[in-house]
């Protein structure tokens, strides 16, 4: 495995809006069967200099109420990562598009549960991730040299 530095670890944007709020709120005694949370997510790589790349996660969350958005959250978090010597281009790719994110996985998903919970809600906890199912994936649908573009 080769040698890395994580750099930096930043919010690069972040979003929070409620437009719909006070009606979901605990107690208003709305009826959560029509309440529907959906969370998109995504973790890419892209190389700055010969050995030093930025990672990004992003995570799009909205939470509708009777089909009306109470909340949304939109997160873009990254890490500054610099490789200490080189390496086999695969060997990045999963290092930086399965370990690293893992790494920085749990700092962002405590800055979404501060986020909503300070939005006046239940703090959301974002599900893990499977960093390397995603990349699997990203590796069929695309080719391996896209995959760190």
């Amino acid at each position: 495995m080769p040698q890395y530095n994580i750099l930096a670890q930043y919010v690069k944007d972040v979003s929070f809006e409620s437009p719909h709020g006070p009606i979901a709120l605990p107690g208003r005694g709305t009826d959560t069967s029509k309440d529907n949370l959906a969370v998109d997510f995504d973790a890419t790589a892209r190389q700055r200099t010969d050995r030093e790349f930025e990672v990004v996660l992003r995570v799009h969350a909205n939470f509708t109420h009777d089909e009306r958005s109470i909340w949304l959250l939109e997160m873009t978090y990254a890490g500054f990562v610099q490789f200490l010597e080189d390496a086999p281009r695969e060997a990045q790719q999963e290092l930086l598009l399965i370990d690293i994110p893992g790494l920085l996985f749990p700092f962002m998903r405590q800055l979404v549960a501060e986020i909503t919970q300070t939005g006046g809600y239940p703090p959301l906890y974002l599900h893990p991730v499977d960093f390397r199912t995603l990349y699997e994936d990203r590796i069929v649908t695309e080719s391996p040299e896209t995959a760190t573009s």
